[in-house]
């Protein structure tokens, strides 16, 4: 049994999914297998996966598309892995981000999921910069009143805690990281964040949920009924109703000031990348790309 499951969910992404899988391939931590939920693709991702020529990547096909949240849990359902490390496909990981999730679960039994600080690469606007999330319990717990306080594809969690609370839930698609930890939240289950940056995301027109073109204000709301849910649910203080509920006129803002506020929200910090981060990333990206 591998010590941990990378688990990747694709549909159509024959153009990005080989560059992630590589990132994947370059971990220093080895004793993994990768499986891929080939979610119904009607183009040549299946055929990118099987060509990879690595004993650890697993494909498995579905014969339909269930979307995020059924790929997810049939990818679940398949694990052989006690440790579950998601990953986007057209994302990529540091080298070290693997070992560092592995060794902190080794190193904090009691912790049932972890994240990273993780580099956004924004296509849509423009920009680089790392993304610090809360890394205490209590402070990622709080956060869920307002905001997602883990990016999910650098997420890592014990797949019997995730099991236990009944997996995703698809009457929440494009918001499903939110309901589930939420649910896992009032479940009793235990949260944290490593300060480094371990994860690369890219936000891109082809790919992105949050973009206006694909339904931005409706899942804006979504959020926010659950932001509503996690301050009932988990009895926080009842003033961050008020917070909450600011969240439905953020899409209206300049852009300017969304920025502002996306760096000043309770408990998250962002910056600019460093050059010496900026070198790493594109050299990382050449490597897998190559």
């Amino acid at each position: 049994m591998p010590e941990l499951t990378v688990l990747m969910t694709a549909y159509n992404s024959e153009g990005t999914i080989r560059s992630s899988i590589r990132s994947i391939l370059r971990q220093t931590l080895t004793d993994f297998e990768l499986l891929v939920v080939d979610d119904g693709s009607r183009d040549g991702t299946a055929g990118v996966v099987s060509g990879i020529g690595d004993r650890r990547v697993r494909l498995v096909r579905l014969p339909e598309n269930l979307g995020v949240c059924g790929a997810s849990n049939a990818g679940l359902a398949e694990a052989k892995a006690p440790l579950i490390a998601r990953m986007d496909s057209d994302d990529w990981s540091l080298p070290g981000r693997l070992e560092a999730q592995w060794r902190f679960f080794r190193e904090n039994p009691g912790v049932d999921v972890v994240g990273t600080a993780v580099i956004t690469l924004d296509e849509i606007r423009g920009e680089e910069y790392v993304r610090t999330h809360p890394k205490d319990h209590g402070d990622i717990r709080a956060a869920l009143a307002l905001y997602i306080p883990f990016s999910h594809s650098g997420v890592a969690y014990r797949r019997e805690a995730i099991r236990g609370i009944g997996g995703y839930s698809e009457a929440w698609d494009g918001v499903e990281d939110l309901e589930l930890w939420i649910r896992a939240a009032g479940a009793g289950l235990r949260f944290a964040n490593l300060p480094e940056p371990l994860h690369v995301y890219r936000i891109s027109m082809a790919t992105s949920r949050f973009h206006p073109t694909h339904s931005h204000f409706r899942r804006n709301l979504r959020h926010t009924a659950l932001n509503l849910r996690a301050i009932r649910d988990l009895r926080l203080p009842k003033w961050r109703y008020i917070l909450a509920l600011t969240r439905t006129i953020y899409p209206l803002l300049p852009v300017t000031v969304r920025r502002q506020v996306r760096r000043t929200r309770l408990g998250t910090s962002e910056r600019l990348l460093t050059p010496a981060e900026r070198q790493s990333v594109r050299e990382l990206i050449r490597a897998c790309d190559a």
